[in-house]
């Protein structure tokens, strides 16, 4: 079987009913989907985009990919990176890091289809996601953290931006969103 996993072509021989958030933890070394619920599907915490679409891995099998795109929270530009990190500083979303990536990739799925979202389009896309990330979806509900228009990243924010995610996910490398270092929240 094949697909396309953050842009690169990928061939899997393995059992088609092999778990996708295993074979993506285990197989294929990424660490931002998560396991929050043990495959009970209610967290949100393991989101990716299939083909552009939300989808929980915890409860998809590595046959239901077959010819699909698959994006995880490493897969996304460092400008995307950079925009959700600042949206997430501002609006004080940032708290352990366990659920933002599956936050911030639910979160990219809204405003692929929905580049003007309201209060409660962003609601409604949010829902899901952990209790524990209550606060942080409360926090970004508000549509003014949303990139400029002119498309550019909040520059004033973010020495401000590397100091809150370093400090607040175990980081010691400031500057590198926790999904893209080895920090305790990353296991």
């Amino acid at each position: 079987m094949e697909f396309i996993l953050n842009g690169q072509s990928r061939a899997f021989t393995a059992s088609p009913d092999l778990n996708v958030l295993t074979y993506l933890r285990e197989v294929a070394g990424l660490i931002s989907p998560k396991d929050g619920c043990s495959g009970e599907g209610v967290c949100g915490c393991c989101t990716i985009l299939v083909d552009g679409t939300a989808r929980l891995s915890c409860r998809m099998k590595m046959k239901d990919l077959e010819g699909k795109s698959l994006t995880t929270a490493e897969g996304l530009s460092a400008r995307e990176r950079d925009v959700f990190a600042d949206a997430f500083v501002v609006k004080g979303g940032v708290q352990c890091g366990f659920c933002t990536p599956g936050i911030v990739m639910k979160a990219k799925a809204m405003l692929d289809k929905n580049p003007s979202p309201t209060r409660d389009d962003i609601a409604g896309w949010l829902s899901g996601t952990s209790a524990g990330a209550r606060a942080t979806r409360k926090s970004l509900i508000p549509s003014s953290a949303r990139p400029a228009p002119c498309g550019k990243a909040r520059p004033w924010i973010r020495p401000r931006a590397r100091a809150v995610w370093a400090r607040g996910t175990g980081n010691t490398r400031a500057g590198r969103p926790f999904w893209a270092t080895g920090s305790s929240w990353a296991i």
